[in-house]
């Protein structure tokens, strides 16, 4: 299809409704358009297509009238209808943030409790695994990540607690001094979860790993049965 004809199609799908008349003379915009293509297919200067559905198309136009001050960007004429780039760029660069999906943000840590109720839950159980278990503890940084992962598995089961270490992080760095940075969280939780025994030959280090997993494995198992006790309501998530 040649350009020409291309913008003659484009023409007849894309017009304008016509302004309607105020009572003082001047003309108030509508910003409604009538469209029939389902998609538009851009061709860039190298050759390359991108195509990208009418409506976001419609959509970034609309933008642009309702942004774009009076007159002063926007020029009309007997054929076209020109609106800075801007505009289309912006909104195209909206739907591709969209398209690539993502997870949404984390709001709070389990849907069924409180942040702040997480919060206490961490130090009282803290307290307990220092008073009745100390020889499971290691350091705050064991303790964090075990921690999120067996609350994960009380509060939450069906959660991945990869998704909500920056909220974990970010609700309890005010509430405790030693608390490891997010990426110290995560790499130790990455090592829990990809850890595995060795199928032949164990070297020192591979009896120390398989040691600290059994311990940490110990120690999470301890956090859930407390929480079990601190929180017997949610007993049922368990």
């Amino acid at each position: 299809m040649s350009r020409r004809h291309k913008e003659q199609e484009t023409e007849s799908n894309y017009k304008p409704q016509q302004a309607e008349s105020r009572a003082d003379g001047s003309h108030e915009r509508d910003y409604s358009f009538k469209y029939k293509l389902l998609n538009f297919t851009i061709t860039k200067r190298d050759g390359t297509k991108g195509s990208f559905s009418i409506d976001k198309i419609v959509s970034a136009i609309t933008k642009a009238f309702m942004k774009a001050s009076v007159s002063d960007e926007i020029e009309v004429d007997d054929k076209y209808l020109k609106i800075p780039l801007k505009y289309v760029n912006e909104n195209i660069e909206e739907v591709q943030k969209k398209s690539k999906g993502g997870r949404n943000p984390v709001k709070r840590l389990f849907s069924r409790i409180s942040d702040s109720k997480v919060v206490e839950y961490f130090h009282n159980t803290l307290c307990a695994v220092k008073e009745k278990c100390i020889e499971l503890y290691e350091s705050i940084t064991q303790y964090s990540t075990c921690f999120l992962k067996a609350a994960n598995q009380y509060f939450s089961p069906e959660d991945d607690p990869y998704g909500k270490i920056s909220h974990y992080h970010r609700i309890l760095k005010c509430e405790v001094v030693e608390l490891p940075t997010r990426k110290t969280l995560n790499n130790w939780l990455r090592w829990f979860e990809d850890w595995s025994p060795a199928v032949t030959y164990e070297d020192r280090n591979k009896k120390k790993q398989r040691a600290r997993h059994s311990l940490w494995e110990m120690l999470i198992d301890w956090i859930k049965k407390y929480l079990m006790e601190l929180a017997p309501e949610y007993a049922v998530a368990y």
